[in-house]
């Protein structure tokens, strides 16, 4: 009983004991929430509801369809609000418990327990034992290595494939929001979409997953956690990225992936950063200063990751002959500056440690990097430059800049100037990467204005010589992009297409001492110092020289260009013009015979390193001059014949008639009339201001046709040229007979006129003949001058220089031809000529009169879709002169008609005849042509008309019922004053087969059967 006792009393103090611990604990709780409660409360201040996409946001095609915004609450979306609540103060007291309240209590207890223990963080395979089946790492060669073993991928490429098994799907919806994560290895770095889905195979989504800070997050749809039908799962996902170089083991670039099953390893290798490691390249130029010649370049490289033993290989890879690496780069390597030092290149960085440059031969492989070269001078130029950093650090950028020069001496514009960039990583004696390439192209270019002009106001010395000044302007504007070398002006008077004509040239000089060269700057002209130039002479070729003389000839072309040791460069915006002056003698006009000769000249603009035309030089342009101050031979009429007969007086003068082969004057006339109707003529004669002598020259003056002629004396008088007045002043005239003429000829000292250099006035009348015989004629009066010409003690050999006036004189004659189908006349029974029949035809003649040699020609039509009939040697039925009593066609025959006109006149005779086959009809006797020839005139008075009647025999006659045959014949004339023959008029008969018909298809005229 006493031990019973004890033990009682001893669990009554123990149950005291924990009475007492539960209490305080329970006050703690109770201050630890008047607490809270008292602290202000926090209001929600965003208004977006929390969303995070899952399956069930995405359909079948894993397309969104979900309308919510993804957004998870962060400290922004809430605001501190002060909560006036008044404290409870709890106070610990003694209390006293039944042993049923400290069961109810500890049943209170056991619940909040519960409650406290859910959670909405994703299951953690990592953590969780026996969830992971296998861990699978692949490269992409999709190469994989079992755990234990080794991987050595070929890129940074990685795959890494989980197997998961046995996951409770009710604890997983219930407890962890129905997610489950995997955290991936440290060396494993995504690259791709890290948000995806899982489909069945029935193509519906499942699940998505999402990676966070290296944690994949599997979230399966409430539609299929709920489907009851997985209580476990098990499956696999994957994912894609690289390895993070940096987490790799820096001394032999190995890394491990821990795997349920084993450890794998992976080998990169001890170069793994120049293999893998990402180095970026990129390449600009510029160009600030268009007066330069130099281009500055920069070369960036950078890496994310880093990288070691970084080479980069600059070579120009189009058009590298062009330019050269500037600031005395050596062929061994150089550290580079980290700053600007004239153009030497230099390194741009963030570390201490500098890159190094060299220069050596041209790449020849885009996979090496060319090696260095003993010696510089054999580097074939501009050879390439190679650029090496021993490191990059992870997200270093460093930038090279280096300047190369433009040639001087070759075409530089519009030529594509391509650099490229290339970029390597390779261990000493180890392998090389190449890690990229960057082009750059510059295209140098100038833009320019070139003109050549001459004064329009030019002057004329004492000798009557012309002194013209040109001008050559050359503006470099300021859009180019780089200097003009060596640049050069050059004038040509005998360029090979754009020439001055090879006679006038002995007359044409370039004034040498006027040549000047000025520049423009800011609108003012600054003669430029002849030290500081040359101006060189040269006939036809290229040996310019500067010390020229009269011994050397009258030189074609000069240049200008810089001094030996100074050539000229013209700079972006520079302007310069030459001004020279050109002497052309009076004599070219005599050389070209001509009253206005042309000089062309031609200036061309040049540089060593540009060509714009054809390749060998700048450009081209050239000027016109045009002089026309002399006249050797003018013709001009009056527009007008006289109205009324005139008499001109000769008193005073002297006058002269032609016999035999002279002049003689003759003192018997002192006057002539000048019938009305008649034209004025007048002729100016070296009209060249006193330069040439045309007395012993042969001046001749020509009618064209003979339906005119001169009337009376041709007036000749001289002018002398007054220089001060501008004028020709004439002294005493002479007269010469021409009456009746069609031509006449003469020199002006047959008629008494000494040497001298005056100009001649010829005045003179012309009428036209009787023009009953005459239609419409162009009679053409031609001047002209041949012979000898002098100037000085030269003499020029002129041949037909003239001036010509033409008229048209319309005659009283008039002729026109018209042709006609008459019948067809059956053939005779056994007839053996004509056997087809006869087809009559009639020519009628009408007019003034048919002159001689008129033809009239009848021929067979050569259309198409007609019948044949031949002309035989008798086919001429008659000729007759007359007026019919009616239209012939209306007589029935031609007995009919001769019968009814016994006055018509038989005018056979007054032809000649003549027959042709330009048809080629085959047999004899048959012809296609028949011309017929006036031989002599035949006067057409008061309506009377030619018949001509024709008959013909048709090759074939129709035979069918209706069928149709049709024949045409077609006449035609030539004129005497016509080139060819002219088709006056046509006709046509047609022969039907068959019964006669008074009409046929609805023809109104009669028709012919057979």
């Amino acid at each position: 009983m006493q031990e019973y006792l004890r033990r009682l009393l001893k669990d009554k103090a123990r149950l005291r004991k924990w009475k007492r611990i539960m209490i305080a604990l329970s006050c703690i709780v109770v201050v630890c929430t008047v607490y809270a409660l008292s602290l202000p409360a926090q209001t929600l201040a965003c208004d977006k509801e929390e969303h995070t996409h899952t399956a069930e946001c995405y359909d079948e095609n894993n397309e969104l369809i979900c309308e919510k915004e993804e957004h998870t609450h962060t400290d922004d979306c809430n605001k501190q609000e002060e909560v006036n609540e008044q404290e409870e103060v709890v106070k610990d007291e003694p209390e006293t418990q039944n042993d049923d309240e400290q069961v109810s209590q500890e049943s209170e207890e056991e619940t909040t327990t519960t409650t406290t223990e859910t959670t909405t963080e994703p299951f953690d395979l990592n953590n969780s034992v026996g969830k992971i089946e296998s861990i699978v790492i692949t490269d992409d060669k999709n190469n994989s290595s079992i755990p234990g073993g080794t991987l050595s991928p070929n890129s940074k490429f990685l795959k890494i494939t989980v197997n998961f098994k046995d996951i409770n799907a009710s604890e997983l919806n219930s407890k962890y929001g129905r997610s489950f994560s995997y955290t991936l290895p440290k060396f494993f770095r995504m690259t791709g979409n890290t948000n995806t889905t899982i489909k069945d195979k029935s193509n519906i989504v499942i699940a998505t997953i999402r990676v966070e800070d290296r944690k994949v997050v599997i979230t399966y749809t409430e539609k299929y956690i709920n489907s009851g039908t997985n209580t476990s799962l098990n499956g696999d996902f994957f994912v894609e990225g690289e390895v993070d170089l940096s987490q790799l083991n820096k001394n032999d670039g190995k890394t491990i992936l821990t795997t349920p099953k084993g450890d794998i390893t992976l080998d990169y290798g001890q170069d793994y950063l120049e293999k893998f490691g990402d180095v970026e390249v990129k390449k600009a130029y510029s160009k600030p200063d268009p007066k330069s010649d130099y281009i500055q370049y920069t070369i960036t490289v950078s890496s994310q990751n880093g990288s070691k033993n970084v080479y980069v290989v600059d070579k120009f890879t189009n058009n590298s002959q062009l330019v050269s690496y500037m600031g005395d780069i050596s062929n061994t390597p150089q550290v580079l500056a980290s700053s600007p030092d004239g153009q030497k290149p230099y390194e741009t960085r963030t570390t201490d440690v500098a890159g190094k440059i060299y220069l050596t031969d041209m790449q020849t492989s885009d996979d090496e990097i060319p090696k260095q070269v003993t010696d510089s001078s054999s580097i074939n130029q501009p050879g390439s430059l190679v650029w090496s950093i021993s490191e990059l650090k992870p997200n270093e950028s460093r930038t090279l800049t280096y300047f190369v020069k433009l040639s001087d001496d070759k075409n530089l514009n519009k030529q594509s100037i391509t650099n490229t960039a290339s970029a390597y990583t390779k261990k000493e004696g180890g392998t090389t990467y190449p890690k990229g390439k960057y082009d750059e192209t510059f295209t140098p270019t100038v833009s320019y204005d070139m003109k050549k002009t001459h004064d329009e106001k030019y002057t004329k010395d004492a000798e009557g010589n012309y002194i013209v000044q040109y001008k050559l302007e050359f503006t470099l504007n300021s859009s180019s992009d780089y200097p003009l070398k060596n640049f050069m002006f050059y004038d040509y008077l005998n360029y090979h297409n754009i020439r001055t004509d090879e006679t006038m040239l002995p007359y044409i000089s370039y004034e040498r001492s006027t040549v000047e060269l000025y520049q423009t700057k800011d609108g003012k002209d600054t003669l430029v110092d002849p030290s500081n130039y040359k101006v060189e002479w040269e006939m036809d070729g290229t040996n310019y020289k500067a010390d020229w003389s009269n011994s050397d000839g009258n030189p074609k072309r000069f240049r200008i260009r810089g001094t030996d040791s100074n050539p000229f460069t013209v700079y972006p915006g520079d302007s310069y013009y030459v001004t020279y002056k050109l002497k052309v003698k009076p004599e070219v006009y005599a050389a070209m015979q001509s009253d206005m000769v042309t000089i062309n000249n031609r200036y061309i603009a040049n540089a060593d390193n540009a060509k714009d035309f054809d390749s060998t030089i700048l450009n081209r342009t050239f000027n016109q001059l045009d002089l026309n101050d002399y006249t050797w031979v003018q013709k001009d009429k009056k527009n007008t014949v006289t109205d009324k007969d005139q008499t001109i007086s000769m008193s005073g003068s002297d006058i002269y008639v032609k016999k035999n082969d002279s002049y003689v004057k003759d003192s018997s006339v002192n006057s002539f009339k000048v019938p009305a109707g008649s034209y004025q003529y007048t002729v100016n004669v070296n009209q060249t201001m006193n330069q040439f002598d045309v007395t012993e020259a042969t001046l001749k003056d020509v009618l064209s046709s003979e339906v005119m002629h001169y009337v009376g004396y041709v007036k000749i008088t001289p002018y002398e040229y007054d220089a001060t007045a501008n004028k020709y002043v004439n002294q005493d005239s002479k007269w010469v007979k021409i009456d009746n003429e069609t031509t006449f000829e003469l020199k002006l000292s047959q008629i008494g006129f000494p040497s001298n250099n005056n100009s001649y006035r010829f005045d003179y009348y012309a009428q036209t003949n009787d023009l009953s015989e005459v239609g419409k004629v162009e009679v053409k009066n031609t001047f002209s001058l041949s012979g000898d010409v002098v100037k000085g003690n030269q003499t020029f050999k002129f041949n037909n220089v003239g001036s010509s006036q033409t008229i048209q004189v319309n005659g009283h004659y008039s002729l026109s031809v018209n042709k006609s189908a008459w019948y067809y006349e059956k053939p005779q029974e056994n007839a053996t000529s004509y056997a087809n029949g006869k087809l009559y035809w009639v020519i009628e003649v009408s007019g003034s009169a048919i002159r001689k040699d008129t033809q009239i020609q009848d021929a067979i039509s050569k259309d198409t879709g007609l019948k044949d009939s031949f002309l035989h040697s008798d086919s001429i039925v008659s000729i007759y002169q007359g007026k019919a009593g009616k239209n012939v066609n209306l007589y029935a025959s031609f007995e009919d008609f001769k019968n009814s006109n016994k006055g018509l006149v038989d005018k056979s005779k007054s032809f000649d005849q003549k027959f042709d086959n330009s048809k080629n009809f085959s047999g004899t006797d048959v012809y296609s042509e028949l011309t017929l020839t006036a031989n002599e005139t035949i006067s057409l008075n008061n309506d009377e008309k030619l018949y001509i009647v024709i008959m013909t025999e048709p090759q074939s006659l129709p035979s069918a019922y209706r069928a149709e045959f049709t024949y045409r014949n077609v006449a035609l004339m030539k004129d005497i004053s016509d080139q060819s023959f002219i088709e006056r008029s046509s006709a046509s008969q047609i022969l039907y087969g068959g019964p006669n018909i008074l009409k046929e298809l609805g023809r109104v005229r009669p028709n012919i059967y057979v």
